[in-house]
């Protein structure tokens, strides 16, 4: 399995939750579960400078075991 995020990440200029999630995890579609975890509510605003914790996401289509 590959690991990828897990960690932590600054904001910087012009990003959004979707663009950190694709950066730091590979799918943008997973910037609710930075959200969640940061204790971002609803208006999902982040702030240049602010810290956020990344989550740790493991790839399941790598753990496929060949035959």
């Amino acid at each position: 399995m590959i690991s990828l995020g897990a960690g932590e990440y600054k904001v910087q200029p012009g990003d959004t939750l979707s663009k950190i999630a694709e950066a730091q995890l590979g799918d943008a579609n997973l910037w609710k579960e930075i959200a969640d975890l940061n204790g971002i509510k609803k208006t999902y605003v982040v702030k240049v400078g602010q810290t956020l914790s990344i989550p740790n996401y493991e790839d399941e289509h790598e753990s496929i075991e060949e035959n």
